[in-house]
């Protein structure tokens, strides 16, 4: 039982007329009455009797065309709300990433959307690290996903925006607070405040200092670099952060030389067709980061 079907059987009905039903619906006599008869094959019933002055709809006719008309009824308001979808008039644009992402990326660009689109309602899913964010892309009704870029994972398409540079931030008397920059060596044996295991940032971090054949001792582990940042502001240890984050009261963030920098950006599905709503917000995102990028350590990856 197809679309055309049941579209054929309600014009025949409401025509009373096979050749009737066919000009409404834009196709050869023949195509309908081929339609009407793999239906009443497959039902194993008559749908319509012929009469002097036309065609009457039978016992089963009339109840499939009742089914028929509310069915398509659904399927053209589905339609519509594709539709508006597409247009951005409405629906869930639902984002997932890290808890101080959007402080820190999204800020801007949420509130230029709420004013371009109004009507499309936002909801951010917080994750404890890009895997995380990653396997949300395929468990749940996710459109966008704002993540550290990492390998390639099969079904995901990463798009790099920002690359940033790591920092040492630390109290204003440490004796490294002096010096223009640091080499990961100078970093050998120092405690420092961490991220906890899981993050692919984390992960990116201590496979660069391993390759050095550096050690660092993390005294205390946390879920994010703000939490960190705010243990430095305490005069509790120092931190490596990406330049981004490089700002703290009564601290001084140094360049890190020979560490390699961090990409963030956007991994959405492959095989997802991204509607209005997510490619607005992605271009707004964007803009808003092109124009707080000029600083030292960061770099837009795409103009």
């Amino acid at each position: 039982m197809t679309l055309d079907e049941l579209r054929s059987v309600v014009a025949v009905h409401e025509c009373r007329s096979f050749s009737a039903a066919a000009r409404r619906l834009g196709c050869s006599q023949p195509a309908v009455s081929q339609h009407i008869q793999r239906l009443e094959s497959e039902l194993r019933l008559s749908l319509f009797e012929r009469q002097p002055r036309g065609i009457r709809t039978t016992t089963a006719g009339d109840m499939l065309v009742r089914a028929a008309k509310e069915s398509l009824a659904n399927l053209d308001h589905v339609v519509q709300r594709f539709a508006a979808l597409r247009d951005g008039e409405g629906g869930m644009l639902t984002v997932t990433t890290g808890g101080t992402t959007v402080k820190h990326f999204m800020r801007g660009a949420i509130r230029q959307f709420r004013r371009a689109l109004p009507s499309v309602k936002m909801q951010f899913r917080a994750a404890m690290s890009s895997a995380e964010c990653i396997e949300m892309l395929f468990r749940d009704a996710i459109d966008l996903a704002f993540v550290t870029i990492g390998d390639d994972i099969e079904g995901v398409r990463q798009q790099a925006l920002l690359e940033l540079d790591y920092v040492w931030l630390t109290k204003r008397d440490d004796p490294l607070a002096q010096r223009a920059s640091i080499s990961l060596k100078d970093l050998h044996g120092r405690e420092y405040i961490g991220l906890v295991d899981g993050p692919r940032s984390r992960q990116q971090l201590m496979a660069t200092v391993a390759r050095h054949g550096i050690e660092l001792e993390p005294t205390m582990t946390v879920c994010d670099w703000d939490t960190a940042i705010h243990l430095v502001e305490l005069g509790l240890g120092s931190t490596i952060v990406p330049s981004w984050f490089g700002h703290a009261a009564n601290a001084v963030a140094i360049p890190i030389e020979g560490m390699e920098p961090i990409q963030i950006g956007w991994a959405v599905r492959s095989t997802h067709d991204l509607l209005k709503p997510a490619k607005t917000f992605m271009r707004l995102v964007h803009s808003d980061l092109a124009a707080r990028s000029d600083q030292p350590g960061v770099r837009l990856l795409r103009r």
